[in-house]
């Protein structure tokens, strides 16, 4: 056998065995993940110094995980499997887990760094990222983030004795106003006997698109980060998704998967264009996706959203037939 061929082959057979020696962690299904960096590289083992280097996959490059262990992820793409530092990527759609016992919450992935909470067993975490062995996770409305250690979250729910809803209990002396979960209900004050009560009133499409554009330009202004930290920072898919969530809406978490949903009308025009809109634009001509970037349509031709060259919240144009976000607009999307 040639030698050429047989060191082939040799590399080969290494890199099948360590695929196979990666430990699957308690997220043992596969999902899809973005690349946030400005490059991700590949190795054909879990060290930086791996002798057999696959190569690398540019920012935004969409991809598959397979397995995390500590600092690494198993990944493929287009048929080709190695291994990635997580530092590199985001998920992207949160991943539901729970915590299965009582959590402590972090500012940072390290156990000395602030301690913002501790969550009671049974609590709804949503997985966005990871740093070593801390999980970045977010509550359901995506208001509050912080890195919880991943031996406190587990795929399956916990079996919790009936008991009254608990509360998340804030570190001592943490001065912030930070929640996680659902806040409790207002008690609804009783019918006076006799009287007819009165029916509460649905909110119409204005008053969504109103609560939406009034949470979007609190955050002007607010950093544009590519690993966000809503609500202190934000990059453009974060922001559309914080603020509709805020009405209710279940909106995705990438800009190329809110461009693509399908189950929000699609606005070809600007002029078609309402308030509470969501505006799509094709910024990357080098990629087939032509939902890069996404912002809130406000009126009279503007929108909010997180720009990654401004780097921060900002107001941009729609009006100007010459404008580059003219030229770049793809289509708009209609949430409620």
């Amino acid at each position: 056998m040639p030698q050429k061929l047989r060191r082939a082959l040799t590399a080969v057979l290494m890199c099948l065995m360590l695929l196979s020696m990666l430990p699957v962690s308690a997220m043992a299904e596969t999902y899809e993940a973005k690349v946030y960096t400005s490059r991700m590289n590949v190795y054909s083992s879990t060290s930086t110094s791996s002798r057999y280097y696959l190569g690398y996959l540019k920012k935004g490059t969409i991809f598959t995980v397979h397995a995390i262990k500590g600092e690494w992820a198993k990944v493929s793409y287009k048929g080709k499997r190695g291994f990635a530092q997580f530092k590199d990527i985001i998920m992207r759609k949160r991943l539901l887990r729970y915590t299965k016992k009582a959590a402590p919450v972090y500012k940072s992935a390290s156990s000395s760094s602030k301690k913002l909470m501790t969550l009671p067993i049974g609590t709804e975490v949503y997985l966005v990222g990871k740093d070593g062995s801390y999980w970045l996770a977010q509550n359901k409305s995506g208001t509050m983030i912080a890195y919880i250690h991943e031996k406190y979250v587990t795929s399956k729910k916990p079996t919790v004795k009936p008991t009254p809803t608990p509360t998340p209990v804030p570190d001592e002396d943490d001065g912030e106003d930070v929640s996680w979960g659902k806040p409790a209900a207002t008690p609804k004050p009783s019918a006076t006997a006799g009287a007819t009560p009165t029916p509460t009133p649905k909110p119409t499409y204005a008053s969504k698109a109103d609560q939406v554009i009034a949470l979007a330009q609190e955050q002007l202004g607010k950093p544009y980060k590519e690993k966000c930290n809503p609500p202190d920072s934000f990059d453009c898919a974060f922001l559309v998704y914080y603020c509709y969530e805020s009405a209710g809406v279940d909106v995705k978490s990438s800009a190329e998967s809110i461009g693509y949903d399908s189950s929000m009308d699609k606005i070809p025009k600007i002029s078609d264009l309402v308030r509470g809109d969501i505006v799509c634009f094709d910024t990357n001509s080098s990629d087939s996706d032509l939902s890069d970037h996404v912002g809130i349509y406000i009126g009279n031709g503007k929108f909010i959203h997180a720009s990654s060259s401004a780097e921060k919240v900002i107001v941009s144009d729609l009006s100007d037939p010459d404008g580059y976000y003219v030229r770049t607009f793809s289509w708009g999307r209609r949430p409620f």
